[in-house]
């Protein structure tokens, strides 16, 4: 199945359920990527919270790392993240360009409570981007 899979982007606990290791730094989430990109997945995108962003494709390999922002609510960055992402490549990044945007959105999306209110606007990442 998961050979059927463009981009997957697992938070740490799913990436520990998929590949039997819980990666906790940037060596961790680029092996975890490049071992989901064994098993079939084209992107293999691994969110570590708080520690960045690792990602394995055959465009591209790296890690991206935190945004420094003051946390208040993390429940809505995962859901922010995937969605500046597809926003991004949509309008035409390179994944290391679209993971760095959609890093940013997600932090800012830690900076405020709950869910959907928590969501950045796009001026907000490109400030954050630029700052």
């Amino acid at each position: 199945m998961l050979a059927a899979i463009d981009i997957l982007t697992p938070n740490e606990t799913e990436t520990a359920a998929l590949t039997g290791a819980l990666p906790r730094s940037a060596e961790d989430g680029i092996a975890a990527a490049r071992a989901l990109r064994r098993r079939g997945v084209a992107t293999a995108i691994v969110k570590l919270g708080a520690r960045g962003v690792a990602f394995s494709s055959a465009e591209a390999e790296g890690f991206e790392p935190p945004f420094k922002v003051k946390t208040i609510d993390s429940v809505a960055a995962g859901d922010c993240f995937n969605g500046a992402l597809a926003h991004a490549l949509d309008q035409g990044s390179g994944l290391a360009a679209a993971v760095r945007y959609a890093a940013a959105a997600g932090a800012l999306s830690t900076t405020r409570p709950g869910a959907a209110a928590a969501a950045p606007s796009a001026e907000e990442v490109v400030r954050l981007l630029s700052g």
